[in-house]
Protein backbone atom coordinates (compact mmCIF):
# COMPACT_ATOMS: atom_id res chain seq x y z
CA UNK A 1 0.00 0.00 0.00
CA UNK A 2 1.38 3.18 -0.93
CA UNK A 3 0.68 6.91 -2.03
CA UNK A 4 -1.00 7.09 -6.05
CA UNK A 5 0.44 9.13 -8.16
CA UNK A 6 0.81 13.24 -7.54
CA UNK A 7 1.21 15.77 -9.03
CA UNK A 8 2.96 18.93 -7.67
CA UNK A 9 4.40 22.48 -8.82
CA UNK A 10 7.66 22.90 -10.67
CA UNK A 11 8.16 24.99 -7.65
CA UNK A 12 8.31 22.36 -5.29
CA UNK A 13 10.49 20.30 -7.14
CA UNK A 14 12.74 23.76 -7.46
CA UNK A 15 12.54 23.71 -2.94
CA UNK A 16 12.70 19.94 -2.98
CA UNK A 17 16.19 19.80 -4.95
CA UNK A 18 17.49 22.78 -2.81
CA UNK A 19 16.81 21.16 0.76
CA UNK A 20 18.00 17.68 -0.41
CA UNK A 21 21.54 19.43 -1.38
CA UNK A 22 21.30 21.24 1.90
CA UNK A 23 20.30 18.64 4.18
CA UNK A 24 21.60 15.60 2.39
CA UNK A 25 18.08 13.77 2.06
CA UNK A 26 16.85 12.02 -0.62
CA UNK A 27 14.00 12.91 -2.79
CA UNK A 28 11.94 10.23 -0.68
CA UNK A 29 13.21 11.91 3.06
CA UNK A 30 12.78 15.13 1.23
CA UNK A 31 9.24 14.61 0.08
CA UNK A 32 7.99 12.72 3.26
CA UNK A 33 9.62 15.85 5.22
CA UNK A 34 8.04 18.43 3.43
CA UNK A 35 4.46 16.52 3.60
CA UNK A 36 4.88 16.32 7.40
CA UNK A 37 5.79 19.76 7.68
CA UNK A 38 2.67 20.88 5.95
CA UNK A 39 0.77 18.62 8.23
CA UNK A 40 2.23 20.43 11.06
CA UNK A 41 1.16 23.71 9.80
CA UNK A 42 -2.85 22.34 8.89
CA UNK A 43 -5.16 23.92 11.23
CA UNK A 44 -8.28 21.97 10.48
CA UNK A 45 -10.08 20.99 7.44
CA UNK A 46 -9.09 23.17 4.53
CA UNK A 47 -9.31 22.38 0.61
CA UNK A 48 -7.03 21.62 -1.61
CA UNK A 49 -5.77 24.60 -2.96
CA UNK A 50 -4.45 25.24 -6.54
CA UNK A 51 -0.80 25.84 -7.78
CA UNK A 52 0.61 26.97 -10.76
CA UNK A 53 1.14 23.56 -12.78
CA UNK A 54 2.51 24.90 -15.15
CA UNK A 55 5.69 23.25 -15.23
CA UNK A 56 4.61 20.21 -13.17
CA UNK A 57 6.54 17.84 -11.99
CA UNK A 58 4.47 14.15 -11.45
CA UNK A 59 6.11 11.60 -9.23
CA UNK A 60 5.00 7.81 -9.65
CA UNK A 61 3.39 5.61 -6.60
CA UNK A 62 4.65 4.10 -3.55
CA UNK A 63 7.17 6.87 -2.75
CA UNK A 64 5.29 6.90 0.22
CA UNK A 65 4.62 3.04 1.20
CA UNK A 66 3.79 0.54 3.94
CA UNK A 67 3.33 2.42 7.40
CA UNK A 68 4.37 5.47 6.61
CA UNK A 69 1.91 5.84 3.66
CA UNK A 70 -0.97 4.35 6.57
CA UNK A 71 0.37 6.96 9.25
CA UNK A 72 0.05 10.15 6.84
CA UNK A 73 -3.16 9.06 5.52
CA UNK A 74 -5.03 8.64 8.64
CA UNK A 75 -3.11 12.26 9.38
CA UNK A 76 -5.18 13.46 6.70
CA UNK A 77 -8.14 12.03 7.29
CA UNK A 78 -7.80 12.88 10.83
CA UNK A 79 -6.81 16.51 9.81
CA UNK A 80 -9.94 16.93 7.31
CA UNK A 81 -12.07 15.10 9.82
CA UNK A 82 -14.20 13.01 7.06
CA UNK A 83 -13.98 10.18 5.41
CA UNK A 84 -11.48 9.96 2.45
CA UNK A 85 -11.33 7.91 -0.65
CA UNK A 86 -7.92 6.79 -2.36
CA UNK A 87 -7.72 9.60 -4.50
CA UNK A 88 -8.92 12.26 -1.98
CA UNK A 89 -5.90 11.25 -0.14
CA UNK A 90 -3.11 11.40 -2.22
CA UNK A 91 -4.42 15.12 -3.84
CA UNK A 92 -4.41 16.00 -0.18
CA UNK A 93 -1.37 14.48 -0.06
CA UNK A 94 0.23 16.90 -2.57
CA UNK A 95 -1.69 19.74 -1.32
CA UNK A 96 0.23 19.08 2.38
CA UNK A 97 3.88 18.69 0.22
CA UNK A 98 2.82 21.96 -1.70
CA UNK A 99 2.11 23.82 1.71
CA UNK A 100 5.38 22.14 3.56
CA UNK A 101 7.43 23.19 1.12
CA UNK A 102 6.07 26.35 1.03
CA UNK A 103 7.07 26.71 4.50
CA UNK A 104 10.38 25.39 4.12
CA UNK A 105 11.36 27.63 1.69
CA UNK A 106 10.38 30.35 3.66
CA UNK A 107 12.19 29.31 6.70
CA UNK A 108 15.21 28.45 4.26
CA UNK A 109 15.06 32.64 3.23
CA UNK A 110 14.51 34.04 6.81
CA UNK A 111 18.19 31.99 7.99
CA UNK A 112 21.49 33.29 8.00
CA UNK A 113 23.77 29.60 8.33
CA UNK A 114 23.07 26.18 7.84
CA UNK A 115 22.94 25.39 11.62
CA UNK A 116 20.13 27.74 11.96
CA UNK A 117 18.44 26.40 9.25
CA UNK A 118 18.03 22.89 10.82
CA UNK A 119 17.07 24.13 13.71
CA UNK A 120 14.31 26.02 12.33
CA UNK A 121 12.96 23.00 10.69
CA UNK A 122 12.32 20.67 12.96
CA UNK A 123 10.41 23.72 15.06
Amino acid sequence: MGNKKIILSGESRKIIDELMVLLNFSRPQMVEFSLSKGLSIANGPTEIQSFDLSTKWEFGESIIDGSEYLLYKHLIINEQQRSLSEEEVSKYMGNYIELGCRKLKELMTNKSSIEDLRLALLK
